[in-house]
């Protein structure tokens, strides 16, 4: 009831090979990831206890597209006294498999 921030949590979705690259495979992406996160309702650290074991797992057999960052975190809003920045990027977010999400400086 108290918590204030951001809470960080490995989800894992998975989706057939033939949906995602049939003509309506960005609807079935979406489908399966907002299904996901109605489950978080239930408790966003539910089986946290197999999180590491199931990432080295899939990456292992080569099954593993990981994205990072939020497209919330207001980068473009901040301002140290020189304006808002022109340029973000991540600089490391993982070997490969990964991409990141983040905000546009514009919208």
């Amino acid at each position: 009831m108290t918590y204030f921030g951001n809470c960080l949590a490995l989800c894992f979705v998975s989706a057939k090979r033939a949906e995602l690259v049939g003509e309506n495979g960005v609807f079935a992406a979406a489908k399966a990831i907002g299904r996901k996160v109605k489950e978080l309702e239930s408790g966003v650290l539910r089986g946290a206890e197999k999180w590491m074991s199931k990432w080295k797992e899939l990456g292992e057999e080569g099954r593993l597209v990981s994205v990072a960052g939020s497209p919330k975190l207001l980068v473009y809003d901040t301002d140290f006294g020189w304006g808002r920045p022109k340029k973000s990027e991540v600089v490391h977010v993982e070997v490969s498999g990964t991409f990141s999400l983040a905000e546009c400086r514009d919208d």
